[in-house]
């Protein structure tokens, strides 16, 4: 018999079989080592998948954390986890309502001015829109029974609701002066602290007494005193005081002219002027006194003369006659300052 070759010619002895061939897979196909270049993209990508996932994974938790607080009432703290969450799920719309809730309890609470500054920062709200609203008109309203119009007017200029725009025209018209639709918001206590003022300042003793009213009307009248402590035959008079509402129709100075003299009587009128209209100066309360005086010597000194002189929606009338006068102020009617 031949001998038959063997497979392995030209191997060495030992040397496995199919040494120095490359490794085939299953199909046959040679397999090749993966470069390390592809190694590290892989790397890279899974790394990006699953940062991504993790990311997903956090919003998601704050989210419910966030609805977590948000149902039990802890309202800033999840606004504060909303607005940071902005856009994702119903975030935004979630924000809203925990900032409105804070408003709402701020003003509830009393806490006006904090719940104006946090209502304000969502007006864009429909429904928060509305509670700023109620909350400046509220707090507009306390501030103008407290006397406070300056401040009033702020809160109240720029709402829409039907209710508000009386108060907002009177409080406008008594933030800078003292008359509102043809009435003094004044007291008369106020008038007497305002003349006694003037005449301390100008040196005058004179002073007035303690109030009194007329048994047959509702007039109110202050006597006044000479620098013995007399009574003179002169007083301050205020008709149809509302004490109530703190307002007044009109009021007078009236004294014998026969009898009583004195540059103290300039510094009662003045003082009353001042203090109906708090926009004029000492000056402009003398100029106004001044201009009914100089009508007077226009006229004559007859046995009665009644004079007219309209300013800052006031008009001071002079009803002079042989021994009296009598200096009266009356509001005009007028819903604007």
């Amino acid at each position: 018999m031949g001998t038959k070759l063997s497979d392995n010619k030209g191997k060495a002895d030992g040397e496995p079989m199919g040494a120095g061939e490359p490794e085939k897979d299953l199909t046959g196909k040679s397999k090749k080592g993966k470069r390390p270049v592809e190694i590290l993209v892989g790397i890279g990508t899974l790394c990006f998948i699953m940062a991504i996932g993790l990311l997903l994974t956090g919003d998601l938790r704050e989210y419910l954390r966030a609805k977590r607080l948000f149902n039990a009432e802890d309202y800033e703290q999840a606004a504060i986890i909303f607005k940071e969450l902005a856009d994702y799920r119903e975030a935004d719309n979630l924000y809203n309502e925990s900032v409105y809730s804070v408003g709402k309890n701020q003003f509830e609470k009393g806490h006006y001015v904090t719940a104006i500054d946090t209502l304000s920062t969502i007006s864009n709200d429909e429904k928060a829109r509305k509670l700023l609203e109620q909350v400046k008109y509220e707090y507009g309203s306390l501030l103008a029974e407290q006397k406070n119009y300056q401040e009033a007017v702020i809160f109240l200029e720029d709402i829409q609701r039907l209710d508000s725009a009386g108060l907002y025209e009177k409080s406008l018209s008594l933030s800078t002066s003292n008359i509102y639709n043809g009435l003094f918001y004044i007291t008369p206590a106020q008038v007497k602290s305002q003349v006694e003022s003037a005449l301390a300042e100008n040196g005058a003793a004179w002073k007035l007494t303690e109030i009194t009213r007329s048994e047959d009307s509702n007039t109110l009248h202050y006597y006044i005193l000479d620098e013995e402590g007399k009574a003179l035959d002169a007083y301050i008079s205020f008709f149809d005081y509302d004490e109530e509402e703190e307002t007044i129709s009109s009021m007078a100075f009236s004294y014998d002219h026969e009898k009583v003299i004195g540059d103290e009587l300039a510094y009662i009128i003045s003082g009353m002027i001042g203090i109906s209209d708090p926009a004029l100066s000492d000056e402009d309360a003398q100029n106004i006194q001044n201009e009914l005086q100089l009508q007077l010597q226009s006229v004559g000194s007859g046995t009665n003369q009644i004079l007219t002189y309209d300013s800052n929606h006031i008009e001071y009338i002079l009803n002079y006659n042989s021994k009296t006068s009598i200096y009266m102020l009356t509001p005009i009617q007028s819903n604007t300052p």
